[in-house]
């Protein structure tokens, strides 16, 4: 149980923070290259309006450097690297300009205007160039920007810093492990302090109602049954029953425990089971229906899987109405075995039916009277499920069915 909480408390802190970390990096990079697709948007837009020049300079308001979003300086026009192809109105090129670049050929400049032409997108890219068509009446004017070196540190910042959050990534893990038992210390001193509690408490209940059986029965020698002697008597027994159930719980999340986990055949003690049940159903007209996958192994304690399916069978019998249906599915998916138990009842809790599992927890307070439940049979299915690495859940099905879904991965 311990080595399971510090466990999900690791998973917890990492998961955290590599959400941070996506976010904050992917934010950072997605940014970045918003920024990059902006500035050529900016430079192909002025390059387009000034028909293939940046403007003078000398021109520009010195008090508004900035045209079109874009910083201009008088060195703006020398680091600037771009090609430009004029068509006719029939869309024939008539004109290619290629003054400001030198990787690239009058032919293929030819090709990257036709490309271009073909995608009917005003503004796009076409590796390495991104390009801005210019339409009117009497034709097309085509401008190619090569923004390869600003990609490529754009690229290597984003590499860069996935590098730099995989490494942090490391470190955080290896101080989370070494600090997590640490921080979780108090709150596993307390979890075994009430542990150590309920195990000295229950092994000391159990003198008392051995002696209070006793002395009832030597009541009901000398002075016979009566009604207060069988009261006392069956109290007894729910007291007893109640501590043996948590003196069970403390031991099951006990990390120390010696059960020892063994390969058995599931189903035949699922039909062992069923069967001890199944005259309650004759008793209180409920139907049981079962479906039991046959010849399904696994490894785990024996004795806690006959008390999971204990517990929720005779939760089960004890909720579901007169003439109401029970259903028993036992089957394995892929690596896992699950249960799922159906059973109609009367009164179904409203909201999260997996308080049901909270230790105590009695949705109907006056049925759990009626019928003998402590609230604390769910929470051991609980236990169990989790000791073979699993879960459990609750469902409604609709307001008058209810479906509890346990899963073993041992």
């Amino acid at each position: 149980m311990i080595n399971r909480l510090r466990n999900k408390f690791i998973q917890i802190a990492i998961f955290s923070v590599v959400i941070v970390l996506f976010l904050v990096l992917g934010t950072l990079n997605l940014m970045n290259f918003k920024d990059r697709w902006d500035d050529a948007v900016s430079i192909l837009t002025i390059i387009s309006e000034n028909n293939g020049y940046f403007p003078d300079y000398s021109k520009i308001d010195r008090d508004k450097d900035y045209v079109q979003g874009m910083l201009i300086t008088e060195e703006t026009p020398y680091e600037t690297r771009y090609f430009s192809v004029s068509t006719d109105s029939k869309g024939t090129i008539t004109q290619i300009n290629m003054s400001h670049i030198a990787a690239v050929s009058a032919t293929q400049a030819y090709d990257y205007a036709k490309t271009a032409l073909s995608k009917h997108k005003e503004i796009g890219v076409i590796n390495p160039y991104f390009y801005m068509i210019n339409r009117s009446d009497k034709g097309d004017y085509i401008v190619f920007l090569d923004r390869r070196s600003e990609l490529a540190s754009a690229t290597q910042l984003m590499v860069l810093s996935f590098v730099i959050a995989a490494f942090c990534l490391v470190i955080v893990f290896l101080l989370i492990a070494i600090l997590s038992k640490k921080a979780i210390e108090p709150y596993i001193e307390n979890m075994e302090k009430q542990k150590q509690f309920i195990t000295d408490a229950g092994h000391e209940i159990k003198t008392p109602l051995a002696i209070i059986s006793a002395d009832t029965d030597v009541i009901e020698i000398e002075s016979g049954k009566s009604e207060w002697t069988e009261s006392i008597r069956n109290q007894a027994a729910r007291l007893s029953e109640l501590t043996q159930n948590m003196l069970t719980l403390a031991k099951m999340e006990d990390s120390q425990k010696s059960d020892v986990f063994e390969k058995f055949n599931i189903s035949e003690l699922a039909v062992s089971v069923v069967e001890e049940f199944r005259p309650l159903s004759v008793t209180d007209d409920v139907e049981f229906l079962i479906d039991i996958m046959p010849g399904i192994e696994m490894n785990g304690s024996k004795a806690e899987i006959r008390q999971l399916f204990s517990v929720l069978l005779n939760n089960a019998f004890k909720y579901t109405n007169r003439n109401g249906t029970i259903w028993f599915h036992l089957y394995r998916k892929r690596s896992s075995v699950i249960l799922e138990l159906d059973n109609t009842a009367d009164n179904l809790p409203d909201g999260d039916l997996n308080k049901l599992f909270d230790r105590f927890y009695r949705a109907d307070n006056a049925r759990s009277r009626e019928t003998g439940g402590y609230g604390i049979g769910l929470s051991i299915a609980r236990a169990t499920c989790e000791d073979h690495r699993g879960s459990i859940t609750a469902k409604k099905l609709n307001d008058h069915k209810i479906r509890f879904r346990a899963v073993l991965n041992a």
